[in-house]
């Protein structure tokens, strides 16, 4: 049987707008579509990265909450789950 959920440890401060910072823990479920409110796991040439998603005609736009980054636009995404808990790295 095949598990729903899997943690994945954050290394960047793409969504510190979300309170979800680096070292901090997600829990992710598997799944390939979210709605635009959802934080998406989505794989790329980097690895994992965490972000909103939206469409705007055939292009996918990937939304960090961190003020100081841009927005993507994408033609296609790999999207392996949505984001249901973080679990705070206490200081």
């Amino acid at each position: 049987m095949e598990c729903d959920y899997f943690y994945l440890r954050v290394n960047n401060d793409d969504m510190v707008g979300d309170l979800i910072n680096v070292g901090d823990v997600v829990m992710i479920n598997r799944q390939s579509e979210v709605g635009p409110q959802d934080i998406a796991a989505i794989v790329n040439d980097f690895g994992i990265i965490l972000r909103r998603v939206d469409r705007k005609g055939c292009k996918f736009i990937l939304t960090a909450s961190n003020p100081d980054l841009t927005q993507d636009e994408c033609n296609d995404i790999s999207i392996i789950g949505r984001v249901v808990k973080a679990l705070v790295k206490i200081k």
